[in-house]
């Protein structure tokens, strides 16, 4: 399933950076959406409650944040890991 990452390029922002960067690093897919590019989107992310970027979703789930996507993506015990688990946990 792939990502979405909610993102505003003007001003920079380093935590969506970070957040591009880390499911890069994982080689994880996702699709980008810049609030900036349209100054209606700004609003409706208002609207509907969020505060702050990046908003990091995989489906219909919100993960949240460049924090949450690092603990969503934190990998389980090697130890305890079968081949039918998956390398991530969600938390």
């Amino acid at each position: 399933m792939t990502y979405t990452i909610i993102t505003r390029s003007v001003p920079p922002c380093a935590y969506c950076d970070k957040a591009k960067a880390l499911l890069d690093s994982k080689g994880i897919a996702y699709t980008e959406y810049d609030l900036s590019a349209n100054e209606g989107s700004i609003e409706l992310f208002k609207i509907l409650g969020y505060k702050t970027i990046p908003i990091i979703t995989q489906g219909d789930r919100v993960i949240g944040g460049y924090d949450d996507i690092v603990k969503y993506l934190k990998p389980r015990n090697p130890a305890v890991v079968s081949d039918a688990m998956p390398e991530y946990i969600a938390y």
